[in-house]
């Protein structure tokens, strides 16, 4: 049973990402894609329950390669998902805002994520198209109308990072710090198979070769092929996809254009069909052979970002320090301060960490620990961990002062990175 579902509720894009196989296509003019109706998405929600195909806490990635909150039923596809009780995730690129009023509507949201390719009107204009000021006041609007609407989930931007926007690192992050955002950083990559395929194979056109070396950085595919170990498995198997028409796809990865985009419709396959047909596509030796899934799951990001977010303000030496974590998260920004020789009172467990009594020698204690302090100094707290906005709320509410108490970590560092 799949626990991870990307169902496309949008077949269309209206980015021009230059890189992406959706983005190219609206740069030739070229008409694609669909909506899926509320009526087929929650029959097909019906459907992967009753054939026991999704587990029982399965959550949902409701976009892939379009844009959601382009469907003009978006409303009415989340009023389905909190019938169904699905939990889901969301990723737009904020050139549209869907409001809510309904306070309670969002619960089920695990996650917004806002698609980044820089953080200027330059690149902006290099690569998705729209109006940069526009889009930060989209954001703003955004997470605003959806805390006010039950969205107690996490809220991050996924920065991509390409040769010309680097310098604009630390603007994003003064944002991001500015408005509770985590940053999910990546050096952006070649989002179409064929084309990737091409690159890695030295089969590119010198033209599209020459845009590659102007735009994306890809000096660490060639070590990360050497790195893939021999038995790995691809983790798109494990995954389910589902697009706008409700074929059932091959991966993430394989485009419309190709062969072995879809292996047939939800409707006619049980779990043991859509299990044996994902791994026994032709195309998946090519791509496993090229070390494509294992280069996707393992980009790195410039280094120079996490010394960025770890410069910490001076913390007075009579003063009680604690690290507000999450998994790789805070257990990262915890070993970084060691290093540098502060002393940690403490590591405070919230959520998604996997609980230990300790981490580096520093006891793992309970988040009660920080509200004991009503009539003494409040100690300075860095949180780090991907529920920025509810810890702020939780920190403010027991007499805590964003200026001269609280740090903020935004770096997201997940465990494959």
């Amino acid at each position: 049973m799949y626990n991870h579902v990307v169902f496309e509720i949008s077949g269309k894009c209206n980015a021009r990402c230059r890189w992406c196989v959706t983005g190219r296509k609206n740069r030739q003019g070229i008409k694609f894609g669909s909506f899926i109706s509320p009526e087929k998405f929650q029959e097909a929600i019906i459907y992967l329950k009753k054939e026991c195909i999704i587990k029982k806490d399965a959550y949902f990635f409701i976009y892939n390669w379009g844009e959601p909150f382009l469907h003009p039923q978006f409303k009415e596809i989340v009023n389905i998902l909190n019938k169904e009780n699905i939990v889901y995730i969301i990723s737009t690129n904020a050139s549209k805002v869907i409001t809510f009023n309904e306070p309670h509507i969002l619960k089920n949201l695990r996650a917004i994520v806002f698609s980044m390719p820089g953080f200027s009107q330059r690149s902006y204009n290099r690569i998705h198209g729209f109006n940069f000021e526009f889009i930060k006041k989209n954001i703003h609007k955004i997470l605003s109308n959806y805390y006010q609407n039950g969205f107690q989930g996490k809220a991050e931007i996924r920065y991509h990072v390409y040769q010309f926007n680097i310098d604009e690192i630390s603007d994003l992050m003064t944002f991001a710090k500015e408005n509770n955002l985590g940053i999910s950083p990546t050096y952006a990559g070649i989002s179409d198979l064929k084309l990737f395929m091409d690159y890695l194979s030295g089969q590119m056109q010198s033209t599209q070769l020459k845009d590659v070396s102007q735009d994306l950085l890809l000096f660490y595919s060639e070590d990360l092929q050497m790195l893939m170990p021999n038995d790995y498995q691809c983790p798109y198997h494990d995954v389910l996809l589902i697009d706008e028409t409700c074929q059932v796809l091959t991966c993430c990865l394989v485009t419309r254009d190709m062969q072995n985009y879809s292996i047939g419709s939800l409707f006619d396959l049980n779990i043991e069909q859509m299990e044996q047909l994902k791994k026994n596509q032709p195309i998946c030796k090519d791509c496993l052979n090229l070390s494509i899934p294992f280069i996707i799951n393992n980009r790195p990001y410039p280094k120079m970002i996490d010394e960025m977010d770890f410069h910490v303000p001076f913390v007075e030496k009579n003063r009680e320090l604690f690290i507000w974590g999450t998994g790789q998260m805070g257990q990262a920004f915890c070993e970084n301060l060691v290093q540098k020789g502060y002393k940690i009172k403490g590591f405070v467990f919230s959520k998604d960490t996997e609980y230990k009594k300790t981490i580096l020698d520093i006891p793992v204690l309970k988040e009660e620990i920080l509200f004991r302090h009503a009539n003494k100094q409040n100690p300075f707290v860095i949180i780090a961990n991907e529920y920025i906005k509810e810890s702020i709320e939780k920190l403010k509410m027991n007499g805590y002062s964003l200026k001269d108490d609280v740090y903020i970590s935004s770096i997201i560092r997940r465990e494959n990175e």
